[in-house]
């Protein structure tokens, strides 16, 4: 308990440090390129035109998993009691990631009711370590937002190239607009308020 503590308090001096390479905790990072499994040194909003791939806006994701805590959750239940869901793409080894959390959980209270909900998917949640180090997040961040776990095909319905990655989806699960890469509490305020001022 006392390290994460520390971590989290690594955590805020490493604010400046937006993202984290999505692959795996080991892979080398490269802070030039903000290529697959490296660090990318700041949040970005990505472009249409960029090649990396991303889930396209007008998407409509759909998966069945369960929770931190092992309830299953449906993703038609989840995003159907919010106008739109903010999903934010973790993980429990990420500073970044972690960082932000008491943001989103802030951003989940602010804007809860006006219909906006946040879920974050712990993307390391299905290895022991990662569920047992993202429990611990949770609770020391206070996080109250739905935590999920990944389903098998969530670099099909959602992909990352670094974490955190955040997208949003209306009630039916379409994906609106393009992702946020990198922690960025900021701009997720801002494209909250652009989708609700479009009455979404």
């Amino acid at each position: 308990m006392k390290s994460l503590l520390k971590l989290l308090a690594v955590c805020m001096l490493l604010i400046s440090l937006a993202s984290c390479g999505a692959t795996s905790k080991t892979q080398p990072a490269n802070e030039q390129t903000g290529e697959t499994g490296n660090t990318v040194e700041s949040s970005n909003t990505i472009s249409e035109d960029e090649d990396i791939q991303y889930a396209k806006s007008g998407t409509i994701i759909s998966f069945e998993t369960t929770d931190v805590n092992g309830n299953t959750v449906k993703s038609e239940d989840l995003f159907g009691e919010n106008k739109f869901t903010l999903i934010n793409l973790w993980q429990s080894w990420c500073p970044p990631c972690i960082a932000e959390m008491p943001d989103l959980n802030a951003i989940n209270d602010e804007y809860k009711q006006f219909g906006v909900g946040v879920v974050g998917i712990l993307l390391d949640g299905n290895e022991t370590e990662g569920l047992t180090d993202g429990l611990e997040i949770i609770e020391e961040t206070g996080a109250k937002y739905t935590v999920i776990l990944p389903p098998e095909n969530i670099m099909e319905l959602l992909p990352a190239q670094a974490v955190p990655t955040s997208y949003f989806v209306d009630r039916k699960g379409m994906v609106l607009g393009l992702p946020i890469v990198g922690a960025n509490p900021d701009e997720y305020r801002n494209r909250i308020e652009e989708y609700l001022s479009e009455g979404h």
